[in-house]
């Protein structure tokens, strides 16, 4: 009897070694040799997985792993150290891609749209950003 997500993490611990030694070979990042194994064994190219939502969970489940052991790493007494870049960066950084977004969204032809409802808009978002 197989078990149809063991079936597909050997298909991707198998690709992703063969990628990531591709990767290695080029001298390309490794995130992006399993970025490449996603694109290659995910539905829309090989399709190679066909438990799909199962491997989702768990790689779900990896990032909040990965999450939690960095929240181990890092002391308190580190972010206090760190809190003046943090304070001033971070603020920095969103809004730098709000507006990284509100320049794309506009050379892409979004406007009025999205940014300010025309008056066949939904009547929700009309009064949304009559508050503004």
């Amino acid at each position: 009897m197989a078990v149809p997500i063991l079936t597909d993490l050997v298909i991707i611990f198998g690709l992703s070694s063969a990628v990531l030694f591709f990767c290695h070979q080029l001298r390309v990042p490794a995130t992006v040799g399993f970025i490449l194994t996603g694109i290659l064994a995910g539905p829309h190219l090989l399709s190679l997985v066909s438990a799909i939502h199962e491997v989702e969970i768990l790689a779900e489940i990896g990032v909040i792993l990965l999450l939690f052991t960095i929240g181990v790493e890092f002391s308190f007494a580190n972010l206090l150290q760190i809190r003046q870049s943090v304070l001033v960066a971070g603020p920095i950084q969103v809004a730098a891609t709000c507006l990284a977004g509100l320049v794309l969204a506009l050379q892409f032809g979004n406007w009025p749209g999205w940014f300010w409802p025309s008056s066949s808009a939904r009547p929700w978002a009309r009064r949304f950003l009559s508050v503004f």
